[in-house]
């Protein structure tokens, strides 16, 4: 089970600026510093070790189901451009990739629905405010992501490539998502229980 990455996904790494005796460099304000201080302002907040750690478990659950979709998008968009450039396999490639969806899909949309509930349950932090750090979130990975310009690679070979990869690519979202269908509290301990092994 892929336990530790998903417990280790979107670490919050903390860094202040360099200080100066004579000035004082201003930090560019950011979606990702505004998430940063805003999220680390809501977990100064939380109580104990086990609130920090359901409010991290909670919110790489979300970032897994952002990341889903973001390589849904991806791979969408790459078979389109292989099919344009490579009429021959447009159909071969369409196909596989309908097929990847519906299997990626339903298991998406029951991920997305169990953790609104359990963000509607936890006891940690408001809801409302959970929410607005994941907003937050999105913002700042929408921000990081624009400074990544994204082109599909079409040469055949690639998009065949593409084509045989789609079978670990399902494989892989769909181990993740069921991660995400565990309950916050048996993550939690399934960690510990992996870091006393270690």
């Amino acid at each position: 089970m892929r336990l530790s990455f998903f417990l280790s996904l979107f670490l919050l790494v903390a860094a202040g600026p360099p200080a100066f005796a004579e000035e004082e460099k201003k930090v560019e304000d950011t979606p990702v510093t505004e998430w940063l201080a805003a999220e680390s302002e809501v977990i100064e907040g939380l109580e104990d070790r086990a609130a920090k750690e359901t409010y991290f478990v909670l919110r790489n659950k979300y970032g897994i189901i952002r990341a889903v979709r973001v390589v849904k998008r991806d791979i969408g968009n790459a078979v389109q451009a292989c099919g344009q450039r490579n009429p021959d396999i447009q159909n071969q490639m369409n196909t596989r990739f309908k097929e990847w969806r519906h299997a990626v899909d339903p298991i998406l949309k029951t991920a997305d629905t169990y953790l609104n509930q359990e963000i509607r349950e936890q006891t940690v932090v408001k809801a409302s405010v959970l929410r607005d750090m994941l907003d937050l979130n999105d913002d700042a990975f929408d921000y990081q992501e624009g400074q990544i310009e994204k082109r599909p690679v079409t040469e055949k070979e690639a998009c065949l490539r593409l084509l045989e990869s789609m079978d670990r690519t399902e494989d892989d979202m769909l181990k993740l998502l069921q991660d995400i269908l565990l309950p916050e509290t048996v993550i939690r301990e399934r960690a510990a229980d992996q870091k006393t092994q270690n």
